[in-house]
């Protein structure tokens, strides 16, 4: 396990300057392996447009975590009824392999990975199955994140170099200076809410993090006023910093 716990530790151009070597490739279900590189994936055109970004950061932590759990789960495609076959999930793992590309434990390269066929009428069929796989019907929140870090006493040294979930945790964070003013939204439809984000070192990161935990088992946390905000790592740093003034 030291070797586990040590590419937790490694930062993120660490992570994506080393060789990409699968410990294990799981098929139990004995699926079909297929070559990955010779399916066309169904999220992205060729041309640079695609369904989702893939920023170096998320890279990092989905290398990682193959480096460490190996090959998992199985990719996804979609059969035409003309016998064509279009990758329906996995496509950070085959952009992932694309740019890293992946070797077993005895240096020999790896293209061949267990998937899982699905028929579809027809591409657009395809299209609307693979935006219903996508879709993320739960909302995943701050809140959430930390219930599940408290109940099953999660170490955060490792979800944190794991774990991406848009807007919240330590997913793609919003670029303030990216957001535009030229929008405008009806009366009253507009929340009294705003996400921030900042840059902090790793001793700033933690130091903070203990403060807040340590003024959420405050009886003054219990009974603060948060103005309707939900999110009680807000609430905490909040009430810390208004202590101050």
């Amino acid at each position: 396990m030291e070797e586990t716990a040590t590419l937790w530790d490694l930062s993120t151009d660490e992570i994506l300057s080393m060789p990409l070597v699968i410990p294990e490739i799981a098929n139990p279900e004995k699926l079909p392996v297929v070559d990955i590189f010779s399916i066309t994936p169904l999220q992205e055109d060729g041309e640079g447009n695609s369904l989702k970004d893939f920023h170096r950061e998320d890279m990092a932590k989905l290398k990682r975590v193959i480096m460490t759990r190996g090959f998992q789960w199985p990719f996804y495609i979609f059969v035409l009824p003309d016998g064509s076959e279009y990758l329906g999930d996995g496509h950070g793992r085959r952009r992932l392999f694309q740019q890293h590309p992946p070797k077993d434990t005895n240096g020999k390269a790896v293209k061949k990975f267990p998937c899982l066929k699905r028929n579809a009428a027809s591409l657009q069929d395809a299209a609307i199955q693979l935006g219903e796989i996508t879709s993320q019907y739960q909302k995943t929140t701050q809140e959430g994140i930390d219930f599940m870090h408290a109940y099953y006493k999660l170490p955060e040294s490792v979800t944190a170099q794991s774990w991406s979930f848009q807007g919240v945790f330590n997913g793609e964070p919003l670029n303030m200076d990216e957001l535009g003013t030229d929008f405008s939204l009806p009366d009253g439809d507009k929340e009294p809410f705003q996400q921030m984000t900042f840059t902090l070192a790793d001793e700033q990161a933690e130091f903070i993090k203990e403060k807040i935990e340590g003024i959420k088992k405050s009886e003054e946390f219990k009974y603060m006023e948060t103005f309707g905000n939900e999110n009680g790592n807000g609430n905490a740093l909040y009430l810390l910093i208004h202590g101050q003034g």
